[in-house]
């Protein structure tokens, strides 16, 4: 999995949920899943977007990497104009 800088914190969380899910041999999560993760975080968190299912990517680790290259790049323009 992949995090962004500075939520050690969150990602300690998550693999701690991951796993209880090993433990308990489950291998495929229940389609509300995300949605109730995303529900039950507290909102000084951050905004979290719609959950999206797509094809596009080999794996969630692919995908993670694609969102925080994406993030980084509107970062570096955003502050090339003067934004942040």
């Amino acid at each position: 999995m992949e995090y962004l800088p500075g939520n050690d914190e969150f990602a300690e969380d998550a693999d701690w949920v991951i796993n209880r899910l090993v433990e308990r041999d489950i291998r495929s999560l229940p389609h509300e899943f995300l949605g109730f993760h995303q529900q039950s975080m507290p909102p000084y968190r951050g905004m979290f977007g719609e959950i999206v299912e797509t094809e596009e990517f080999a794996s969630a680790e692919e995908c993670a990497k694609e969102v925080c290259r994406a993030i980084a790049v509107r970062l570096v323009s955003e502050r090339s104009l003067g934004l942040r």
